[in-house]
């Protein structure tokens, strides 16, 4: 896939989630929906139940647990950051499952996926709704806990 170059950009002000951007290449329109995160979350605390379209950004001494939402749409977009000493660990509900091509979490709640250094990151993408979530683009981790 060839790389694209905008030849021009007209600001339009702040993009939000769902926002569909339009560019032309070689005499075609090109657009896509724009994949905005709503808003930042510093979690200090021991756990939290995550909603889509926010980055996470765990920053506590000891683990962070979070917990993937019960109900997300195809397209939701997630992204976990790590700040503190303490890690952070994805827990997932029932029938819910990760997959990080080719390995993927335990069905269910009794899978998981957590970082394995203090700055580990990934942004996650529900690809069947309220069930299934998978990396894109890549893990910024030398190499994530997958249980």
């Amino acid at each position: 896939m060839a790389d694209v170059k905008w030849s021009s950009f007209t600001d339009v002000g702040n993009l939000q989630t769902g926002d569909t951007i339009v560019g032309l290449r070689a005499g075609t329109n090109v657009q896509f929906t724009a994949p905005v995160f709503d808003q930042q979350i510093v979690v200090a605390t021991t756990s939290q139940t995550m909603m889509s379209e926010y980055i996470y950004i765990a920053n506590g001494g000891t683990l962070i647990s979070l917990a993937l939402p019960a109900t997300s749409a195809v397209g939701d977009l997630i992204s976990v950051v790590g700040q503190g000493a303490g890690g952070w660990s994805i827990t997932q509900g029932a029938g819910q499952q990760i997959f990080i091509s080719p390995m993927h979490t335990t069905l269910g709640a009794t899978g998981s996926l957590s970082s394995s250094n203090q700055y580990d990151s990934l942004n996650l993408i529900c690809i069947v709704a309220n069930t299934i979530w998978t990396t894109f683009g890549s893990p910024q981790s030398d190499g994530l806990m997958i249980a």
